[in-house]
């Protein structure tokens, strides 16, 4: 098998090389433009397996790239690696054609891997499914083909052609053209549209109201008299008991006692049409949940230092001081800054997680009392909960935000559990066997449409009036679902209201005891820390508020420096702490080059990028100490102190 060949398109030339060199290591071919005129060129004369391309460049620029390559060769991988971090700039590039967004600089060259691999393997069963619908459609057409010839040789092999007829899983129906009455139909077809042979044959298929539209079927006939046959045609009929089912039609016309009939066969595509749009769905999600991932870190370095100076400030002003009024504006905006950044990561399924066995009834009391005081008065809420709930491993928060996103008009709250087997999970991916815990929310409200309610969980998606709703509130329900393995449906009626349904993995685990939510001063110390951060902002704040509790700092702005620093000093620090993502050397692995000089160091990490990258990083492991960016003055206090009383993480023999 070939190595695949990679196009990479960039107008700064050490950014193609170091590119080049790191992917040609991981056995690529990679080849050079360095403008979108040259890289437009290469394209035509490679074809390469996948295109990497920056945004801005001269003479063409990467939405021009992105626009052509999309339009000549659609299933090839475009990834926009760009400078840029405008969120406008991403969605544009995404509506020109790509699939992928990496910002840069591009510091761990193992997110470009991931992005490249993950990319080429979605070209990959993107094209083995078209394969497949050709093989499928290909096998349509020569069953059909099959079964008209066993017709037309009935008076030879009449009992061949019924085995053919019977047996065959699509519906297969034979009618008279004059007339349109039904002279037969195989077991399939009763199974399917729930009208036995007697029943069905000598009536008319308007008679048996199939047809969702009258238009459709004359359409169809007018084909198959004028053309003698069809394939695959997509059409959409009705059964028996009224549900609606989407199919392949594939009709001829033939000679029959003198008379001209249509033999037509109805492969069900329902459940695969459902698949397709789930699939579609996912990959969206991903997509945008993969930008949100990218766009975080940035996010919350900026909002860091906003939230602690302010609530610095507003610690040393009077409570009566005409500027505390602005500065708590401005703490507040940075606020609903971060929560909307979170928002995203959570419907991407990228936010970091406190995993901890819960009993969901607690959650529920808990969090009721503090819903009241948070939603309208005139909101009505009761609860039913089962009392054989059992426990679920969860981030008490994260359902406290779905309890909280669900909260608008009078409701019910209600648990239970079920058990899915293997039956219920083959028409639904989410979900795998077992048990589920349920939480059910009903509202009294005006209910949704068929049509709004395919598209709630997209992201940006909203009824509300403009500058009413960001559109994030049910994707973000949805993304917390997913991440905790479980899953979100929904059932509505028009101006009936509205249920929701959880489903969140039952474990074997007691309950963890509830966490206490008390206010208490700011912890301070007297010990030495040491400050590794790569942002200068961020560092700044972290040691002016350390040093104003009374802790000696000492700080570096990357690991080399911080080595550099350790090498002179005569004694241990007391603590690091370190940001994760960093050049030269992340931040545990600069722990582990610290801790071999002064065995026993104690750590905590702090990071703005998201949960799968941290993990990638080693600092996830149970028992780590760690602060997730942007944080509160007082949230960092307690994570030092946290860190400072607890023992040093244990480290692996080297």
């Amino acid at each position: 098998m070939s190595a695949p060949v990679i196009l990479t398109i960039d107008d700064e030339r050490h950014i193609r090389e170091s590119f080049r060199k790191y992917l040609e290591d991981q056995d690529f071919v990679v080849h050079e433009a360095e403008n979108g005129r040259r890289g437009l060129k290469l394209f035509e004369e490679l074809k390469p397996d996948l295109v990497m391309v920056d945004l801005r460049m001269p003479e063409i620029d990467g939405l021009e790239v992105l626009k052509r390559i999309h339009a000549d060769s659609p299933d090839t991988p475009l990834i926009v690696i760009s400078g840029t971090g405008v969120l406008n700039d991403a969605i544009e590039a995404l509506r020109c054609g790509a699939w992928d967004y990496i910002l840069k600089p591009v510091q761990d060259l193992n997110v470009l891997l991931h992005a490249v691999n993950s990319n080429l393997e979605r070209s990959r069963l993107i094209k083995e499914n078209r394969r497949y619908q050709q093989h499928l459609e290909a096998e349509v057409e020569r069953r059909t083909a099959e079964i008209k010839s066993a017709y037309q040789c009935m008076q030879v092999s009449e009992a061949k052609f019924e085995k053919v007829f019977d047996a065959c899983p699509d519906l297969i129906i034979i009618s008279r053209v004059s007339d349109g009455v039904i002279l037969d139909i195989n077991p399939a077809f009763s199974e399917l549209m729930g009208w036995s042979h007697e029943e069905a044959v000598g009536r008319t298929t308007s008679e048996l109201k199939v047809w969702n539209s009258e238009a459709d079927r004359l359409r169809l006939r007018d084909t198959l008299v004028s053309h003698g046959e069809c394939s695959n045609l997509d059409m959409s009929f009705r059964t028996r008991d009224g549900q609606t089912i989407t199919t392949l039609y594939s009709g001829r016309t033939f000679e029959m006692d003198g008379e001209l009939c249509i033999i037509g066969m109805v492969r069900d595509m329902t459940g695969q049409r459902q698949l397709e749009t789930q699939l579609i769905q996912a990959q969206k999600m991903e997509s945008i949940g993969r930008l949100a991932g990218g766009v975080a870190h940035d996010f919350n370095n900026l909002l860091t230092p906003i939230l602690g100076y302010t609530e610095l400030v507003l610690n040393n002003l009077a409570e009566s001081d005409p500027q505390a009024a602005h500065l708590r504006e401005v703490y507040k905006a940075a606020e609903n800054a971060k929560n909307l950044t979170r928002q995203l990561l959570a419907f991407g399924r990228k936010q970091v997680m406190q995993l901890r066995p819960l009993n969901l009834n607690d959650v529920i009391r808990d969090f009721s009392k503090i819903l009241r005081r948070t939603i309208r008065e005139d909101v009505l809420i009761e609860t039913s909960l089962s009392p054989e709930i059992g426990v679920i491993k969860a981030d008490q928060s994260q359902l406290e935000q779905i309890l909280m996103n669900l909260a608008v008009n009078a409701m019910t709250i209600a648990t239970g559990t079920t058990v899915f087997d293997e039956q219920d999970c083959a028409s639904n991916p989410n979900l795998t066997p077992g048990a589920y815990a349920v939480l059910s929310i009903n509202d009294t409200g005006c209910g949704m449409t068929e049509d709004v309610r395919r598209q709630i969980f997209e992201p940006f998606f909203t009824t509300k009036e403009a500058g009413k709703g960001t559109g994030l509130g049910l994707s973000t329900v949805y993304g917390i679902a997913r991440q905790h393995d479980g899953y979100v449906s929904v059932d509505s009626i028009p101006d009936r209201g509205t249920t929701f349904s959880v489903y969140l993995p039952l474990v074997d685990e007691r309950p963890a005891m509830p966490a206490e939510r008390q206010a208490s001063p700011a912890p301070a110390g007297h010990e030495t820390i040491l400050v590794v951060e790569d942002n200068p902002s961020v560092r700044r704040l972290i040691v002016k508020v350390l040093s104003s509790n009374g802790y000696t700092v000492l700080e570096a702005e990357e690991p080399r420096a911080c080595l550099e620093l350790c090498a002179g000093l005569a004694s241990a620090p007391d603590m690091l702490l370190t940001d994760v993502v960093m050049p030269y050397l992340n931040g545990h692995d600069l722990y582990l080059e610290l801790n071999r000089r002064w065995s026993g160091l104690k750590v905590a990490y702090m990071s703005g990028y998201t949960n799968e990258a941290i993990a990638h990083h080693g600092v996830m492991d149970a028992g780590a100490h760690f602060l997730q960016k942007p944080f509160a003055v007082h949230n960092l206090l307690e994570k030092v102190r946290e860190t400072l009383d607890s023992p040093p993480p244990a480290v692996p023999a080297q």
